[in-house]
């Protein structure tokens, strides 16, 4: 045997028990090391880290197991594991120390006299044994069942802790979007078939010739169902439906106070109803944002009109360690509004269809047709109602229509006699009256909604609640309707 080969095992093998046997006095030092504590009675949390200030140890626990537990106070010159036993004694808290490292870990007991065994012990509870060399587990029992036949098997999951596969909009991505309502949101949405805003009140009077405030009801349809047949869920909870005949008000909702949209398949009818069928919209509010967000928005079309701004402030503030949330949402929206005269529609309509324009099928002048009645004006005007011939007017006996003089009284309108109309033959009476028709309708919103959070216990007891409200008023006003007079050659 080569002695020389044998030096640098010996050497290895040395300064490895030497290392081991200063770790091991390294830790049994610091379990005999008696310090000074003063740490009163507090919220485990924040006990738990003023120990291990004073100590110097590091200690590792579960914040959200640990909140909410009182702890017992401590003083007086005591070792790190005398010091944390009195401060977590009498509570569901208690302590385990690694014997190889000596770290400290702090769990909550689910069993009630878990906390005095370990305290008792000042060891983790081991979950094995070892037997004569063996290693043996404790028993665990797995029971299930499969129910694998093709007559249960179908398309939707139908079982009672299936989970329904679903998209989900988050806040980032809304923010992304740049949309400033729950309506032009739902655009991005490949599952909506249609959305837009539906009058549930009609207009006072003739609605083509008086104007007044309508509530308006913004709804949204999904997978070509109607706005009734998909629910809308305001945390888990339904929103009610505007009336009968429509669905939930999308405009309550304002978009600042949206944390993420969960948009679930038609297969949700099975838990949320008929009324469900083509589909479920899940609207979860911010509630855990602690913070300001002030958003404003402005937006114009590019020939100027329709031009619409709002803002949105958002404030969430937490109290009493967290255990108490407060959130809430104020949202103003102002739409100008743009009408047809704002656009040269019209008077590219007149100049490509003039007096002499071409017929349609059925033989008529299209000015006639179409551009008369769409720009007719009072008093009126009169116009032939057949393909061929004049009015027979004297001294201009082919012209198909001709203009009612203004400005007559009663008296002179009866004693008007085909003569009247040779100054106003071949002529007619327009007016751009269809300029005040609403290209975009002019709409005001205004919404606040919040919601309150307290926990009394964390994890067992809590009082949650919702509040809002909106307003919406949109006020136009229609071009007067025309009236047609049927008068024969002898009237």
């Amino acid at each position: 045997m080569n002695p020389v080969r044998l030096l640098p095992a010996l050497l290895h093998r040395t300064l490895a028990v030497m290392l081991a046997l200063c770790f091991c006095h390294a830790v049994t030092a610091s379990d005999t090391t008696r310090k000074a504590y003063d740490l009163p009675a507090d919220d485990a949390v924040a006990a738990l880290k003023r120990f291990s200030e004073q100590s110097g140890r590091e200690l590792v626990y579960p914040v959200e197991q640990v909140r909410g537990i009182t702890t017992k106070p401590v003083k007086g010159e005591l070792t790190a594991m005398e010091a944390i036993n009195r401060m977590l004694a009498g509570t569901d808290l208690y302590v385990l120390q690694d014997e190889k490292t000596g770290a400290l870990a702090v769990n909550r007991a689910t069993d009630p006299n878990a906390a005095r065994a370990a305290q008792a012990s000042g060891r983790p509870q081991k979950s094995m044994t070892n037997n004569k060399g063996t290693l043996e587990l404790e028993r665990v029992e797995v029971s299930s069942s499969k129910i694998n036949g093709p007559v249960n098997q179908t398309i939707f999951n139908t079982s009672e802790t299936g989970v329904f596969n679903y998209d989900v909009i988050g806040r980032v991505d809304i923010d992304r979007m740049g949309v400033t309502s729950f309506e032009e949101l739902m655009r991005f949405v490949p599952q909506t078939s249609d959305y837009g805003s539906v009058s549930l009140q009609g207009q006072v009077g003739n609605p083509q010739i008086a104007g007044g405030a309508t509530f308006q009801n913004s709804e949204v349809k999904l997978r070509g169902f109607a706005s009734t047949q998909t629910a809308i869920l305001v945390n888990g909870r339904r929103l009610q439906r505007g009336n009968l005949t429509a669905g939930a008000d999308l405009s309550r909702i304002p978009i600042g106070a949206i944390e993420r949209i969960e948009i679930l398949p038609s297969s949700a009818s099975a838990v949320y109803g008929g009324g469900a069928i083509g589909g479920v919209i899940n609207v979860i509010l911010r509630k855990d944002y602690a913070g300001r967000d002030l958003t404003a928005t402005f937006s114009t079309s590019t020939d100027g009109g329709g031009t619409k701004y709002g803002m949105s402030y958002f404030e969430g503030r937490a109290f009493n360690e967290g255990r108490t949330r407060l959130s809430m949402t104020l949202a103003y929206e102002k739409t100008e509004p743009l009408y047809l005269d704002d656009r040269d529609f019209l008077q590219r309509a007149l100049d490509r269809y003039p007096q002499s324009s071409a017929l349609t099928v059925s033989g008529r002048p299209i000015f006639e047709q179409y551009i008369i009645p769409a720009f007719a004006a009072a008093p009126g005007t009169i116009v032939l109602n057949a393909t061929t011939g004049g009015l027979g007017i004297p001294g201009n006996p082919n012209a198909r229509i001709a203009a009612l003089p203004t400005g007559l009284t009663a008296a002179q309108a009866s004693a008007l006699t085909p003569e009247s109309f040779n100054g106003s033959a071949d002529r007619a009476n327009l007016s751009p009256r269809y300029g005040r028709s609403i290209v975009y309708r002019p709409e005001e919103r205004s919404s606040i909604n919040g919601t309150f959070e307290h926990d009394f216990i964390p994890e067992r007891l809590s009082f949650y609640s919702e509040f809002g409200g909106s307003y919406f008023r949109s006020q136009y006003s229609f071009p007067q309707i025309t009236t047609t007079v049927n008068l024969t050659a002898t009237d």
